[in-house]
């Protein structure tokens, strides 16, 4: 939905010039809407595509985005925090601890991933008892 994120970002970007999100949105849209696929973007903005999907519920399009920057950087602790967070929603909490434990690995004072994987054992204890 490239084309309909451009209008949205160009949109946000009248009210806010300034909105650095809407910014680097609007360069992902218009690099997708010149390709009409997903190859070879930045693995910055291959973090945007999957935090964007992960914002508006796709899952599984959040997971594909942050496999593609691990397949680039396998030492991307985002992308595995962004793992993490979507198995989080998808209820798979063991897959997410496995995620959110090599985000600590790798940054191990990467707050938000010690934040969700404390979320995610607390929810898998929740269900073991």
């Amino acid at each position: 939905m490239y084309d309909e994120a451009k209008i949205a970002c160009e949109q946000a970007l009248k009210v806010n010039p300034n909105m650095v999100l809407a910014q680097n949105n609007l360069k992902v849209a218009i690099r997708g809407v010149k390709r009409g696929t997903l190859k070879d973007f930045t693995l910055k903005e291959y973090d945007y595509i999957s935090n964007n999907y992960y914002k508006f519920g796709d899952q599984e399009k959040s997971i594909a985005a942050a496999n593609e920057v691990l397949r680039k950087d396998p030492n991307n602790a985002v992308a595995y925090n962004n793992l993490c967070t979507s198995y989080n929603r998808l209820g798979a909490y063991e897959k997410a601890i496995e995620m959110c434990n090599k985000a600590v690995k790798i940054a191990p004072n990467f707050q938000m991933a010690k934040n969700n994987l404390k979320w995610a054992e607390q929810k898998l204890n929740s269900l073991q008892k």
